[in-house]
């Protein structure tokens, strides 16, 4: 393997560094004790979407053509998602020296295209069908319940059920790249965890407020993302 890229979706780097002193997570510590961590400017404009679609072709909004989750359909004036189709600018897996890759849970991929390797999209996903390269492998994933997302809805049934469910989709999508990881001689592997965003968005107050009944829940989460990188 030539390249590993780990990406930690809604992870400040001012966080990643507290959490590492702070022993939440001792492997990332180490990381970063023979690495470096520099500040780095994001995409403009400054939304999720069109920084993963730089991260992956190296090019900027206008390069790449995505400049937000949606986009005027092209002819109308009908809103649409931008997916894997809006790219104008390849991915670098997609480059004809890449060689075989294995790309999972990456947003801004689906549905999936066909490459050299293995795919799994990331969000914006709407079918797990849809968002595996080669669809062979979609029973296996299924088998082991993968999902292309966290249900969002069970939020509303409680801060502890929803972090549970951020936990279940993070178990199976790390079983499916350790599962993968020495199956083929990968030349280029790029996994995204995306439950540190999802938890970011609901549960910052708590990680702020010392006080709070599940600020240790919030820690645990980024604890056991550590323990799948170590």
């Amino acid at each position: 393997m030539e390249l590993f890229l780990l990406g930690i979706d809604g992870l400040p780097r001012w966080m990643l560094q507290q959490l590492a002193d702070s022993d939440v997570m001792p492997h990332s510590a180490k990381l970063l004790r023979t690495g470096t961590l520099v500040p780095m400017k994001s995409a403009l404009p400054e939304v999720s979407s069109a920084a993963w679609a730089s991260i992956v072709t190296g090019c900027n909004s206008g390069g790449h053509n995505v400049f937000g989750f949606t986009d005027l359909m092209d002819g109308s004036y009908t809103l649409g998602f931008t997916s894997s189709r809006t790219l104008r600018a390849k991915p670098f897996w997609a480059d004809a020296s890449a060689g075989p890759s294995l790309i999972m849970n990456v947003p801004q991929t689906y549905p999936a295209q066909p490459m050299n390797g293995m795919l799994v999209s990331g969000f914006v996903a709407l079918d797990l069908k849809r968002a595996v390269h080669p669809p062979e492998q979609l029973g296996w994933l299924e088998s082991i319940g993968y999902a292309v997302d966290a249900d969002m809805s069970l939020v509303e049934q409680g801060k502890a059920r929803f972090v549970q469910e951020l936990r279940r989709v993070m178990d199976a999508r790390c079983q499916a790249l350790h599962h993968h990881w020495d199956r083929e001689p990968w030349k280029s592997v790029m996994f995204v965890f995306t439950g540190t965003d999802r938890l970011n968005h609901y549960l910052w107050e708590d990680f702020e407020d010392r006080s709070s009944p599940f600020r240790q829940m919030f820690l645990d989460y980024y604890h056991e993302v550590d323990r799948q990188i170590g």
